[in-house]
C-alpha cells in the first residue's frame, strides 16, 4: 500500500466514526447501547418527569413525589396488573410520549444529565436554577423509587387543589407540603385494597 493510500482509508475511517455518532442521534460519540437507554426511559426517569409535570422543576421542594409514586404503584399493582411504565404511561400520557407543540412538551425532552430541552421556553434560562432544581428531583426521584423516601399518606389519586374525583365518597388526604389534593377513594379500597 502507497503511503498516499493510507491516507485516505485513515480519513475515510474517520468519518465513518462521525457517521455512526451521528446515526445515534444526540448521543454524540456515545455507544449504541446508551443511545438505546436514552429512547427508553427508565421507570425512575418517568416519576421524576411527572413529579416536574405535576409540581414544577422545584418538585423535590415538595411531598407530591413519593405520593404520586404510591397512587402509581397501587394502580400498577392492583388495578391495572400490568407494569410501573405502563401504569405511569396510562395515568399521565404527556411525560412517556413527546408531546411537541402541545402544553409542555419539553417535559417528555428532560434526561437524567439534565442537558436542556430542546423546547425549553427561550424566556426561562435552563442553565444554573432549573437544570440545578431538575438534578434535584431526578436524584428524589430516584431515593422514593428505591424506597429511601416514603409517601406519608395512602392515596388513590391525585388532582390539583381546584378539581375534585368524580367519586363523591372520595376524601382527602394529608400527604405533607404538597401542590396537588391527595384522594383516597372508599371504592377503590374495598375492591383493590389501600395502597
Amino acid at each position: 500500500m502507497k503511503r498516499d493510500d493510507s491516507f485516505w482509508i485513515g480519513l475515510i475511517a474517520i468519518a465513518i466514526v462521525f457517521m455512526v455518532g451521528a446515526i445515534c442521534g444526540h448521543c454524540g460519540s456515545a455507544t449504541q447501547r446508551a443511545c438505546a437507554q436514552d429512547r427508553q426511559p427508565s421507570a425512575v426517569l418517568l416519576l421524576a418527569r411527572l413529579c416536574v409535570n405535576e409540581s414544577g422543576t422545584r418538585a423535590h421542594t415538595f411531598d407530591d413525589c413519593a405520593a404520586i409514586h404510591a397512587v402509581i404503584s397501587f394502580r400498577a399493582e392492583r388495578i391495572y396488573r400490568t407494569s410501573y411504565v405502563d401504569a405511569l404511561h396510562r395515568y399521565s400520557h404527556r411525560v412517556t410520549v413527546d408531546r411537541t407543540g402541545r402544553g409542555r412538551p419539553w417535559i417528555a425532552e428532560l434526561w437524567p444529565d439534565a442537558r436542556e430541552p430542546a423546547h425549553w421556553p427561550r424566556r426561562a434560562r435552563w442553565r444554573g436554577r432549573h437544570a440545578r432544581h431538575w438534578r434535584r428531583s431526578f436524584a428524589q426521584a430516584r431515593e422514593i423509587f428505591e424506597g429511601r423516601t416514603r409517601a406519608r399518606c395512602a392515596p388513590h389519586t391525585w388532582a390539583r387543589s381546584d378539581v375534585r374525583p368524580a367519586d363523591p365518597s372520595a376524601h382527602r388526604v394529608n400527604c405533607g407540603n404538597t401542590l396537588n389534593v391527595f384522594w383516597s377513594v372508599p371504592a377503590y379500597a374495598e375492591r383493590w385494597g389501600d395502597t
